[in-house]
């Protein structure tokens, strides 16, 4: 009995795979001069192409091979991060097949784009807002490590001294489009 039931269990699941349709590729899609784009105002196409070629699960997500609905969710996905490190808080980006299937439709809606303004925290101790509007606000300071702050030496001497670390621009500047994304 129970050969009979894993026999028809296996046929079943056989059956099952046959009528599934085959899951489309990338194919050449992955191409970014294939992509047309409608609703941006912005931004230039050319710079969200130049944007999307550089991002690595991107160029991963677009192998000819890869399944196809899962590079258009990474495209759009990659399309809206980049807006909303942009400032604009409610893009909404679709990506579809066009053309018979030779071209792929980025449609964005950008929304409104929000700037950067003052930085207020409510319902802490004042030093510790202060301390967090301090932290968005300021250059970050270099890491401490042992005694000083470091990190290693980039000279042609290859010397194993170290220096002094670059502050990092603060995340939120004010009267700079805000970056939605990163905090």
């Amino acid at each position: 009995m129970r050969l009979v039931t894993s026999v028809v269990l296996l046929l079943l699941t056989i059956s099952a795979l046959a009528g599934a349709a085959p899951r489309q590729k990338v194919g050449k899609l992955g191409d970014v001069n294939r992509m047309d784009f409608r609703g941006v105002r912005t931004f230039p196409a050319d710079s969200i192409r130049l944007e999307v070629e550089s991002s690595l699960p991107l160029l991963i997500a677009s192998h000819p091979s890869a399944p196809r609905d899962e590079f258009l969710k990474v495209l759009a996905n990659r399309i809206r991060e980049g807006y909303l490190s942009a400032g604009f808080a409610s893009a909404r980006v679709t990506v579809r097949p066009h053309k018979g299937d030779k071209r792929i439709l980025v449609e964005v809606q950008e929304g409104v784009r929000f700037q950067a303004g003052p930085v207020r925290v409510l319902g802490v101790p004042e030093q510790l807002g202060q301390h967090v509007v301090n932290r968005l606000t300021k250059p970050t300071p270099p890491r401490f490590s042992g005694e000083r702050y470091i990190r290693s030496s980039t000279d042609d001497d290859n010397s194993d001294e170290e220096e002094e670390e670059d502050d990092e621009s603060p995340l939120w500047i004010l009267g700079k489009p805000a970056e939605l994304n990163s905090i």
